[in-house]
């Protein structure tokens, strides 16, 4: 069996479309039954990307009431407050984000843009074969895999390239959203 196909199996498709992002903290700094009130973005909005690197949280793009951004901003735990970065080119909503060394990947529903976090820049890199919305993107194996409408694809970073994976073996992926879980342990 190939490699890759044991880590496709471990995503988790469910109706919906709210994307969570968890910092490291320790067990001992959770508090049971509580919410804390922390800085907030500087613009609102929804259907943003949003990643965790090296501790810090970037909210990428999404849409305010009157239209598509590409906001950019970084969260710091830590210190509790907000960067804002330089803008991604192409304002968008409900595209899929994952992060691979260093750099994060914002695919769909526009070119495939990526954040340079060293540098604070963007490139533009081989787009996805696919329209659609709502995708949902992950790094394994040093691939980034993405999910749209059921379909599979997988992105090679190192080559620029795109291959179509195996997709969902039923129709029920037709329903309006994703929320994926990634779990990789031994």
């Amino acid at each position: 069996m190939n490699k890759v196909i044991p880590f496709i199996l471990i995503f988790l498709f469910i109706s919906g479309s709210l994307t969570v992002a968890f910092s490291s903290v320790c067990a001992s700094e959770l508090v049971e039954d509580s919410w804390a009130k922390k800085a907030p973005m500087s613009q609102a909005r929804s259907g943003l990307g949003v990643v965790a690197v090296d501790g810090k949280i970037y909210a990428i793009g999404g849409s305010t009431e009157n239209d598509n951004v590409g906001t950019n901003e970084r969260y710091d735990p830590k210190t509790d407050t907000w960067v804002v970065l330089k803008s991604m080119p192409t304002p968008r909503a409900d595209f899929g984000i994952a992060a691979y060394r260093d750099k994060i990947y914002c695919i769909g529903n526009g070119p495939t843009e990526v954040y340079d976090i060293a540098t604070d820049s963007w490139n533009i890199k081989k787009s996805i074969p696919i329209d659609g919305e709502t995708l949902q993107a992950h790094t394994i194996d040093e691939k980034i895999f993405v999910m749209v409408s059921g379909l599979l694809y997988m992105y090679d970073p190192v080559t620029d390239s795109w291959t179509q994976k195996t997709s969902l073996p039923t129709s029920e992926y037709y329903r309006t959203g994703y929320s994926a879980v990634i779990d990789i342990a031994d």
